[in-house]
């Protein structure tokens, strides 16, 4: 109980982490390369990605995506393990007059692997999985977004 608490309210306390791809904390897309660990794991992994621009026009535009996904593995055996990945997604688009955002549930994965290659010897670490993955269309779509000034890729 006590280890939860602290892990808690260092996440809470936490305004900025920069990471690399070993635990997929850097990546949106919430695969890692930690399967060296081998062991079943939730995790949340939040990323925030900024644009600005002003396309050539006066008014600056400045774009924000922020995404948290729960993420979880589970290993059926020594060879197989199961992951899904649940985002949510919150868009946001400023400029100098207003101000858009869009947010909710993105479309869920569910990703099956399997250990081809397990090579853990003194000197060299070699691993290949294979995969296969499902994505659900439980995001929401709006083939009209353009009709509100903003792009493509805000649809959630």
């Amino acid at each position: 109980m006590g280890k939860t608490l602290l892990v808690l309210v260092l996440t809470a306390l936490t305004q900025y982490l920069y990471a690399c791809e070993a635990c997929g904390c850097s990546s949106t897309m919430g695969f890692d390369l930690s399967y060296n660990f081998r062991s079943n794991s939730i995790s949340v992994i939040y990323s925030r990605n900024t644009f600005e621009s002003n396309l050539g026009r006066a008014i600056e535009l400045k774009d924000q995506f922020n995404t948290m996904s729960l993420n979880g593995r589970y290993y059926v055996n020594d060879k197989i393990a199961l992951l899904a990945v649940i985002p949510y997604h919150s868009n946001e688009r400023t400029d100098l007059e207003s101000k858009q955002s869009i947010s909710g549930i993105g479309d869920t994965r569910f990703l099956a692997s399997y250990k081809l290659i397990d090579s853990n010897k003194e000197s060299k670490m070699i691993y290949f999985d294979v995969g296969l993955g499902l994505k659900l269309p439980t995001g929401r779509y709006n083939a009209k977004i353009h009709d509100t000034n903003l792009p493509e890729n805000f649809n959630i």
